[in-house]
């Protein structure tokens, strides 16, 4: 995890619904801090549950932007 040195906001998530499969490393969406900008990338593959953001939403390090089941 790379540590961020303000809050960072959420521009865009990666076109996924509830439900979909993503890969695990697979970019689920895109942050911004200073005008330098991040993929989010899973930890782990599985189908997504739930996105705990919104695009425009100030996220911090650490914290939790999409559920994900292992499968």
């Amino acid at each position: 995890m790379r540590a961020l040195p303000f809050p960072a906001r959420m521009l865009a998530l990666a076109g996924f619904s509830t439900g979909d499969v993503v890969a695990e490393g697979g970019v689920v969406g895109l942050i911004e801090v200073i005008k330098t900008f991040l993929e989010v990338r899973t930890e782990l593959g599985g189908a997504v549950e739930r996105f705990l953001c919104e695009s425009g939403d100030v996220v911090d390090v650490g914290d939790p932007l999409v559920v994900v089941a292992a499968g």
